[in-house]
């Protein structure tokens, strides 16, 4: 029986690809092998996806997951579990039938992959299983440059990290322009029994190849899968609602980390106004078969205003899929001094109280955090994982150090001010050198 803290069916169902076409293991990993000699070696340029799904790599991961060993790369979804939010390994082990905490045991006997699981165990990490989901980045063009992305991920972000001499090497990254290599991918796709589908970015709706890839499926009747991407909002899809109304669902997960003016600080080039109207213009005209979740990264910057975030969550109906942020490691949210943790708890501690209140109504059960249905609950366990998050001790002097300095070096090349944006952290920053 594995571990229940460990277990994750991703190694046998899912398959992720970076922004160069390296395979990772997920795409929630600590540290991507994005530019990597890794990367170079597992990568759909070198491996069909065939010919990966049955590699040495993959073969250990399955093993490990079947252990009782934990994998370092995994940190983002072992710190989710750890503040009591739902981590990607948790949504995911849904779709195997199995619970987290003290029904995993008992629901991993009953899993319908049961079997598929223990093969591996039996046979070196070799599977019987296809993938069935994508987890794709299609390159890191995007027209934002967000202050917690990855350089691998924006290339406006890797530009500014290049100027302020971060970085050595900026590069557009995009495996997609290789067309025999995006070719026989999509014959891969077309051939695939596909449950989901999921695209980020950079910005999926200015990347040609996402478009391609809607009209590829749309075209040869390959809509029966659940399709998903990810965007920063700042863009009309009007054209793409006949087209995404083919598919048997659709979520779409929108960025917005707060939903005031500092939202333009932290998400640098977007407009919060502009995000807000197309929030508002999405909900009105999507197909009844598309459904939102705001995807958001708190900070040490915006759990100062993730109540705020949370409420609108409330008030239009939105889940929220968060990803607390462990890198980089210099806007971690346990860097912030205790003066402002404990402000903090005090906020999430009366926000759980009114949310709990609103509850009480509602049938207590088995609760799929994912399902619109549950939208207190999700927002309830959004709020149990900021308290959690805001929990005082564990600074860091020498990242908080490093915080200040890289703010102020980003600000000056920007000519912006996070003190401004955020002014309940201003004693922070200035006592630490800013």
């Amino acid at each position: 029986m594995p571990n229940k803290d460990i277990f994750c069916n991703i190694p046998w169902y899912e398959l992720h690809i970076n922004h160069d076409g390296s395979y990772d293991l997920c795409g929630c990993m600590s540290k991507l092998i994005t530019q990597t000699d890794a990367g170079q070696e597992w990568n759909i340029k070198n491996y069909p996806v065939e010919d990966y799904w049955q590699s040495r790599r993959l073969r250990d991961e399955r093993l490990q997951k079947m252990s009782d060993t934990p994998n370092p790369a995994c940190g983002v979804c072992q710190h989710q579990d750890s503040l009591g939010s739902h981590s990607k390994r948790i949504k995911e082990n849904l779709k195997s039938v199995l619970f987290y905490d003290r029904n995993f045991y008992k629901s991993f006997e009953q899993s319908p992959h049961r079997a598929a699981f223990e093969y591996s165990l039996a046979n070196d990490g070799a599977t019987v299983t296809r993938p069935v989901s994508y987890h794709l980045s299609l390159g890191n063009e995007c027209d934002l440059a967000c202050v917690m992305c990855s350089p691998n991920s924006s290339f406006k972000l890797a530009n500014d990290y290049k100027a302020l001499g971060w970085i050595k090497d900026s590069r557009r990254l995009n495996w997609t322009d290789d067309q025999q290599v995006w070719d026989n991918f999509c014959s891969t796709l077309l051939a695939t029994d596909l449950v989901s589908l999921h695209i980020i970015g950079g910005e999926p709706t200015i990347n040609k190849r996402f478009h391609q890839l809607i009209d590829l499926f749309v075209a040869n009747d390959r809509t029966d899968f659940s399709f998903s991407f990810t965007t920063n909002c700042m863009h009309n899809i009007d054209h793409l609602w006949d087209k995404l109304a083919r598919f048997k669902r659709v979520e779409i997960g929108m960025s917005v980390e707060t939903v005031n003016f500092s939202n333009d600080y932290v998400r640098y080039g977007s407009d919060i106004d502009t995000l807000l109207s197309n929030i508002a213009h999405f909900k009105d005209h999507a197909p009844e078969n598309v459904a939102f979740v705001v995807r958001t990264v708190p900070t040490l910057l915006t759990i100062n205003y993730y109540s705020q975030l949370i409420d609108w969550c409330l008030d239009n109906d939105f889940l929220i899929d968060s990803y607390f942020a462990t890198d980089p490691a210099w806007q971690q949210i346990r860097l912030l001094p205790d003066s402002v943790k404990i402000h903090l708890q005090t906020e999430f501690q009366v926000q759980l109280s009114r949310y709990t209140t609103l509850s009480q109504s509602r049938i207590k059960g088995l609760t799929n955090f994912r399902n619109q249905a549950h939208v207190i609950e999700n927002l309830i366990s959004e709020t149990h994982a900021a308290l959690a998050s805001v929990a005082l001790g564990n600074q860091d002097p020498d990242l908080a150090a490093e915080c200040v300095l890289k703010f102020k070096q980003l600000d000056s090349m920007r000519n912006n001010s996070v003190v401004k944006n955020f002014p309940m952290l201003q004693q922070y920053f200035e006592s630490n050198g800013y």
